[in-house]
């Protein structure tokens, strides 16, 4: 059976403009890093179909005229062909969200043809950007590779969370450290070098929590850290006691898993299985952001935690 790649547009293949989400002049044409080597070796040594679907809100409309899409479109295409990245279909839905339409991902009106069982769609792929790519896969019986920060996720669902962080991350992160602070999450202390606390003296306990608490707010407007939560989640009664002393709360977990290993990933379906199935009042989170599962499934989570009841927020929300 036929097996085929259902690969979104703009923030898949191209960055999406900000603001006003379109890609509508030459000017604003970015390709994503690595797409035409990623994609081109797909094509060239795997088995599967190529098919762009993507929404363009309002394309034909005065929001979005056809003559502003089209060209800028088609040199989307003819440039990816020219690194041997072809198409064998295209499918544009020209809907509003609102319009609530079927043809609209995640619905699944434009899909006829890949339906009727032509198709080995348990080993075809949805690839996109947003949580609509994995709801259109689940709406298929598709696997999902979802291309996204998990602040995208969490800023789509509305929800906040807690990043604990080291200094090493913060030194070569800062744009993503600001966007935490910016989007409402909370920047907790994970100490500067990730020792075991106990093992050190209280010189060095102290210094660990308090070198990256003076480099975060000399370098993020005063930002104050309010949480620790100690690297490997080693601690004493004397690192407790020197962490209060300092004004932190020491932050520990209800559910953690082996999610760290980047080469060994948890089974998608099991992980969200053990996560939903661990939930209850005041549970604490510890969840890997290198965690290739983790985002995978953390939409889907987010929606169990909501849809039962839940708030989902930082630990000091």
């Amino acid at each position: 059976m036929k097996k085929a790649l259902f690969i979104d547009r703009d923030g898949t293949l191209v960055i999406e403009p900000p603001v006003d989400y379109q890609l509508d002049s030459f000017h604003k044409l970015e390709f994503y890093p690595k797409v035409f080597r990623n994609l081109g070796f797909i094509r060239s040594k795997l088995d599967f179909e190529f098919v762009m679907v993507t929404n363009q809100d309002g394309l034909g409309t005065s929001s979005f005229p056809e003559d502003t899409f089209w060209p800028v479109h088609n040199l989307v295409l003819k440039t990816l062909e020219g690194e041997g990245i072809t198409f064998d279909d295209i499918l544009i839905d020209r809907s509003f969200p609102e319009d609530h339409v079927p043809t609209r991902k995640p619905g699944t009106g434009m899909m006829g043809k890949y339906l009727t069982g032509d198709y080995d769609l348990a080993n075809s792929f949805v690839i996109g950007d947003r949580v609509t790519d994995v709801e259109l896969a689940k709406n298929m019986g598709c696997k999902a590779i979802l291309l996204q920060e998990n602040m995208d996720i969490l800023k789509e669902k509305k929800v906040t969370a807690t990043f604990y962080v080291t200094l090493d991350y913060v030194k070569s992160s800062p744009e993503l450290v600001q966007r935490m602070i910016n989007e409402g999450h909370e920047v907790g202390n994970h100490s500067c070098t990730h020792p075991s606390l106990p093992d050190i003296s209280d010189d060095m306990v102290f210094e660990e929590i308090h070198g990256l608490e003076t480099y975060i707010s000399d370098n993020f407007g005063g930002y104050k850290t309010v949480t620790m939560r100690p690297p490997r989640g080693e601690f004493s009664v004397r690192t407790l006691r020197i962490a209060k002393n300092m004004g932190y709360d020491t932050v520990l977990w209800s559910f953690a898993y082996n999610d760290w290993n980047t080469d060994a990933q948890p089974d998608r379906d099991t992980a969200y299985r053990r996560i939903t199935s661990a939930t209850h009042n005041g549970a604490v989170y510890l969840l890997h952001a290198v965690s290739e599962t983790n985002t995978a499934i953390l939409p889907d989570v987010i929606d169990y935690w909501l849809d039962n009841g839940y708030t989902v927020k930082s630990i000091s929300g």
